[in-house]
This record gives structure tokens, C-alpha cells and sequence, in this order.
């Protein structure tokens, strides 16, 4: 016959192992990409950014010169906010575009060589899909046994146990 403490044992271990794949998955969803991976990242961002580079030659093929206001590499830094001091704002200034675009090749060995080792890379992000899936399975295997526990408990005592806070209350209306 199962006892009272038998029971609440049981839905301690099982509860410990909940919050331990809970954790898992946490690890899982935010662990460093491996250095392969940031490397590729780096190298698509880098790609991304030089398209976006606004380098339009076409000014040069003005008869008459280079107008002020089609330089290449132009870039307004202030904004106007207007009011009675003619007040003007900075804004950060974005030169991602414009380094992509002049020297990709340095500007991805200067990023990589900033990149932390791989002592702390999870899975490849390709795999993470399913190994999270997998420990929610897990997860929820252990919540509907926690569940049967809790019922278990109620059967022998009258009395309900204490839930935790982040229970899915669809299985306790399952049950």
C-alpha cells in the first residue's frame, strides 16, 4: 500500500526533474551559437550590410562636377527638432553600411577574432528545434505524472496538495 510520505517523496522527485529539464530548456533556448555558427552569422551580416550601403556613383556623371549634395559617402548627424532655440538632436550613426561596403574581408576578421571560444556552445541552432520539443515532451510527461500523484494524494488524505505556481491548470481540470 502506498503511504502518505511514500507519495509526497514521489511528487517531490518528480518535481525536482520538472524544474531540472526546466532548466534544461532554458540552457537549450539560450546557449552561445558555436564559432562556426557566429562566424557565418557574421559573414551574412557583413554581406547584408555592404548591399546596403548607398554608394551611388552617379553623381560623377554630372556634367557639371560633383553637387554637395551627392557626395558618396555623405551622412547627415544632426536632426533638426525646431521650436523657438532651433534645438538640434545627435543620433547615432550608423557606419555598418558604409565599412560592409568599403572593406568586408577586415571588417569579418576584426568581428571573428572578437568571437569568445566555444567552451560554452550549445547545440547547433539547426537542432534546437527538436531537442527543445523533445524535453517539453519530457516535461509534460512529468507534469501529468505529478498530476496523478496529486490525485493520489487527495484520494488518501481529503485534502489537496499544494501546486506549484506555473502548473498547467488544463491537467488539473483533466483529471
Amino acid at each position: 500500500m502506498t503511504t502518505h510520505a511514500k507519495l509526497e517523496a514521489d511528487l517531490e522527485k518528480v518535481r525536482a526533474e520538472i524544474a531540472r529539464v526546466e532548466g534544461e530548456i532554458d540552457r537549450v533556448e539560450h546557449a552561445p551559437l558555436s564559432r562556426a555558427e557566429a562566424e557565418t552569422r557574421i559573414d551574412a551580416w557583413v554581406d547584408a550590410q555592404a548591399s546596403r550601403a548607398d554608394l551611388d556613383a552617379y553623381a560623377f556623371t554630372e556634367p557639371g562636377g560633383l553637387p554637395d549634395h551627392m557626395r558618396p559617402f555623405r551622412a547627415n548627424v544632426r536632426s533638426f527638432l525646431g521650436g523657438d532655440n532651433d534645438l538640434y538632436a545627435s543620433a547615432d550613426l550608423d557606419l555598418s553600411a558604409l565599412f560592409c561596403a568599403l572593406a568586408p574581408e577586415r571588417v569579418k576578421e576584426l568581428l571573428k577574432a572578437r568571437l569568445p571560444a566555444d567552451s560554452e556552445a550549445g547545440a547547433p541552432m539547426a537542432d534546437r528545434p527538436a531537442i527543445i520539443a523533445k524535453l517539453r515532451d519530457k516535461r509534460r510527461a512529468l507534469e501529468i505524472r505529478e498530476e496523478e500523484i496529486c490525485d493520489s494524494i487527495f484520494e488518501l488524505t481529503g485534502t489537496e496538495p499544494a501546486r506549484r505556481p506555473d502548473v498547467d491548470l488544463a491537467l488539473i481540470l483533466a483529471a
